[in-house]
């Protein structure tokens, strides 16, 4: 505890204290006893008469608890920096290892079944869509006439729409 939170503190139930903090005055509190204490004498801690290595105990367990856990979490965030860098590695071995397998083996599904891959099924477009892209091609050769590779990836247009014939309008003669 810091000077003048030493109030604030005795007031709420609970104060907001680094762990870093709490460490050292940990430190500083056995060091106290050490110092003015020894093993045989007891010491009120919440009304109860404790023996001095007992309270000693009591602060150098958390102390540890701390210094534990700062470990556990370093082990742990250096654990997931190398679980990433090993997916990563692994992630490109695969990618490289499909490739490789659906090139080689494309006319054997069965041995791509074995690697757990499944043959890439070649997409056939329907007469729908072969019929919108030949009205395409047929309005961009319309819409440029016959010119060279350069200007002919610069110009396109757009499939004219389907014209249906409109039903006729007829209004009574009186």
């Amino acid at each position: 505890m810091l000077r003048g939170q030493a109030s604030f503190c005795v007031r709420v139930a609970r104060c907001i204290v680094k762990k870093a903090d709490k460490s050292n005055r940990n430190n500083l509190m056995i060091a106290g006893l050490e110092k003015n204490y020894t093993a045989k004498q007891t010491i009120l801690v919440d009304g109860v008469a404790t023996l001095q290595p007992q309270v000693i105990a009591v602060l150098q367990a958390a102390n540890d608890a701390s210094s534990a856990t700062a470990a556990a979490e370093a082990a742990y965030h250096k654990a997931v920096a190398d679980e990433a860098a090993a997916e990563a590695a692994a992630d490109v071995t695969y990618l490289s290892l499909k490739a490789y397998f659906l090139l080689s083996n494309k006319k054997t599904p069965q041995v791509l079944s074995d690697y757990g891959l499944e043959p890439v099924a070649k997409q056939v477009p329907t007469a729908e869509v072969k019929a919108a892209a030949a009205k395409k091609r047929a309005a961009t050769v319309a819409a440029r006439g016959v010119v060279g590779k350069r200007k002919r990836a610069a110009i396109t247009a757009p499939a004219p729409a389907a014209t249906t014939p409109a039903p006729a309008v007829t209004t009574p003669k009186s």
